[in-house]
């Protein structure tokens, strides 16, 4: 007997938040050409995202570092501090800054990234616009 199997994958619903509007475009287009990731939404306003997050199933967000008000630290815990199923949605932390960068301590403040599990991926960019991903396997408290 040959059995066939038809395998389907079911794409992350995902969306970006980035106060750059441009950089949404960039990240989205980059985004169409990944068949497991579909894109429902974009946000420049992190609130507006937060609100969105609430009311809809999210399995994947896009979130830039560093925005004006509520940085991408500061909502991903306000996302955590929503208590979503499951743990809420995975997280994929998106910043034109070096790793270094981002563990520096500045202004008094700890660092921005200071405590959380991650890993540089290298960008298709030039040294001069590249984007560091940084993947944390859940959301900080």
């Amino acid at each position: 007997f040959v059995y066939l199997y038809r395998l389907t994958f079911i794409a992350l619903k995902s969306i970006i938040i980035d106060d750059d509007p441009i950089s949404v475009k960039v990240l989205a287009h980059i985004l169409k050409k990944v068949d497991t990731i579909e894109l429902i939404e974009t946000f420049t306003d992190p609130v507006k995202a937060i609100n969105f997050i609430e009311n809809n199933a999210i399995d994947l967000i896009f979130l830039d570092v560093e925005m004006p008000g509520m940085d991408g630290f500061a909502t991903a815990r306000a996302i955590r501090r929503l208590k979503l199923a499951g743990g809420g949605p995975r997280l994929v932390m998106v910043s034109a800054h070096s790793r270094e960068e981002l563990l520096v301590q500045r202004d008094g403040h700890e660092p921005l990234a200071g405590g959380w599990p991650w890993e540089s991926l290298p960008s298709e960019s030039s040294a001069t616009t590249r984007t560091l991903l940084i993947t944390a396997p859940s959301l900080p408290t």
